[in-house]
Parts: C-alpha cells; structure tokens; sequence
C-alpha cells in the first residue's frame, strides 16, 4: 500500500506555440468534472490533431482544421479553469473533508480490528484455560499492542491550505 504524490505529466502541442504542460493528480477522478470534461475534449482534439498529420494525403485544409481545433479546445480548456476557481475550491474542499471523515471511519474500524485480533492472540496463548492469562506475553501479542500505539499516535489529518 503507498500514496502517490507524483501525478502524471501531459503536454498540449499546437504547432508553431509551445508546450503546454499540465501536472495531472494521480487519481483523475478527483479532478471537478468541468476540468475534466475540458480536458479530455483537449487530449480527443489533440489525437484528431495528430491522426490528421500522419495521413499520407496532401488535404492541408484538413490538417489545418485539425490544429485550429487543438488550439480552440485548449482555449476552451484554459477559459473553463478560469471561471471555475471557485466552484474548484468548493468541490476540492468537499472532497477532502469527504476523505477525511472516511479515514477516520478507517481508523476506528482498524483500531477496533486490531483488539479483536488481540482479544483472540491472547485467548490462544492460553489454550487450557478460560480467558486470558495477562501475565502471558508472545510475539503476536506484541505485534499487536505496538500496533495499537502506532494507531494511537498517527499523526491527525491536517486542516486543507487553500
């Protein structure tokens, strides 16, 4: 199990202008709907883009058509990032407190698993009795309680800087 803080780097290319260049987060699906839809809108025109170069043909208007169409998906791209900053900080924040509250279910039901696993270890460390022996003490018991200290003092999530 790891957590990505990596993402995934694209380039927009329009002939005769630079690379435009966007750093994606490793779960695109984080990403607000309206970005992402302007995105992919993008990336399709760009495969148009370059579908239409590869052609062996000499059909230059539809090449031309081709990049005029890259260029205005990526103008609607930049335009729709633009007036979405808002809604963007909205849908962002929801979606971390969202994430939040579910690492917390988490944890408590991962606490709660650990004592089970610790009620049984001790249960099995005593096999002739009834109960527990609290004087006894095993590897897979110690496991578990540093287990539950490591849980106990997780570090909690952080308030979102925006």
């Amino acid at each position: 199990m790891s957590v990505s803080f990596k993402g995934e780097s694209i380039g927009i290319v329009i002939a005769g202008d630079r690379s435009h260049d966007f750093m994606l987060p490793a779960d695109p699906t984080t990403m607000p709907p309206k970005i992402s839809e302007a995105l992919n809108a993008t990336l399709d025109a760009q495969k148009n883009e370059q579908a239409a170069d590869r052609k062996k043909n000499s059909d230059h208007q539809a090449k031309a058509d081709a990049r005029e169409g890259t260029k205005q998906a990526l103008n609607n791209l930049y335009d729709v990032a633009a007036v979405s900053a808002g809604s963007r900080r909205d849908f962002h924040q929801e979606g971390y407190t969202l994430a939040s509250l579910r690492l917390a279910r988490a944890l408590a039901e991962a606490d709660a698993a650990i004592q089970t696993l610790a009620c049984h270890a001790q249960q099995a460390a005593n096999p002739s009795g009834v109960g527990i022996n609290p004087t006894q003490s095993n590897k897979t018991i110690a496991t578990l309680r540093a287990l539950a200290d490591d849980l106990a003092t997780l570090t909690p999530v952080p308030a979102l800087d925006a």
